[in-house]
């Protein structure tokens, strides 16, 4: 499973500005930090205010698109372009998130250990929120660049046991045809179960999960089981827009783009 990227942003939206960087640079310092994991770093502006004014600092700068980091030489620092997906984070004293939630975000939370120190910028509205749910609040900076939140936070990561959204949200990082079963009504079916993707998936804060195939919102709570594809063909097909829900239970049905709902030979 690769990672998504947004390669059409602007210079500021993607990189976190020269004075935000600082502010963190001089935290690092009083608290004695060494090494810092930048996880998607767009044009390194971390390294290179590293590299410029804070010799004693290193950063591991990973990013994805090769380009946004082709012309830079610091000496000094980390640069490595790589999918996140696919590749292993740098073990560091503080990890630095500027992320949306998502598959990727559940990947590098799954590799920090316990009592881990992440810097965040909120990132679409929702990052906070997940990270309020495993970490514990440490400090806040006050940033320069406009963001969600006006504050970066340092946050100290807890590993804790699985429950179901965690287990949903380890499981959506991988590829797989395992399927969410998800209880349902309609006025003309009444109760029926259908599958979803997990691979992909979102778990939102408030319990709400969103699937890529079908795209469909529906709560935690509508979960029943995770199982394998009982239909793997189905499955695939629905990923290339061929069909929308694959019904269960308690007749076993294909949907159509249009809605029109078939019967699965189960021969």
């Amino acid at each position: 499973m690769q990672s998504q990227t947004y390669e059409d942003l602007s210079f500021e939206a993607l990189n976190t500005p020269l004075e935000d960087w600082r502010e963190l640079f001089n935290f690092m310092t009083k608290k004695g930090l060494k090494t810092l994991f930048d996880a998607g770093a767009g044009n390194a502006l971390s390294a290179q205010v590293a590299q410029a004014e804070f010799p004693d600092l290193s950063v591991h700068a990973y990013e994805i698109v090769g380009d946004r980091m082709a012309a830079l030489d610091l000496p000094n620092q980390q640069l490595k372009v790589c999918d996140l997906m696919l590749e292993p984070i740098a073990k560091c004293d503080l990890t630095f998130l500027y992320l949306p939630t998502g598959p990727l975000l559940e990947r590098i939370l799954l590799q920090l250990p316990h009592h881990a120190l992440i810097a965040a910028v909120e990132s679409h509205g929702d990052l906070f929120d997940r990270l309020d749910e495993c970490c514990e609040l440490v400090t806040t900076i006050k940033m320069h660049a406009k963001r969600h939140n006006p504050f970066m936070r340092i946050y100290r990561y807890k590993v804790s046991t699985p429950d179901l959204r965690q287990k949903i949200r380890e499981l959506s990082t991988s590829e797989s045809l395992l399927q969410l079963e998800i209880k349902d009504s309609d006025l003309i079916n009444g109760e029926y179960i259908w599958s979803g993707d997990i691979q992909g998936c979102i778990v939102e804060s408030s319990g709400i999960i969103e699937t890529l195939w079908p795209a469909r919102r529906f709560s935690i709570n509508d979960v029943v089981a995770i199982n394998k594809a009982k239909w793997p063909e189905l499955v695939l097909q629905r990923r290339q827009g061929l069909w929308r829900k694959i019904i269960v239970s308690p007749v076993a049905l294909k949907e159509t783009p249009q809605g029109e709902r078939i019967k699965i030979n189960e021969n």
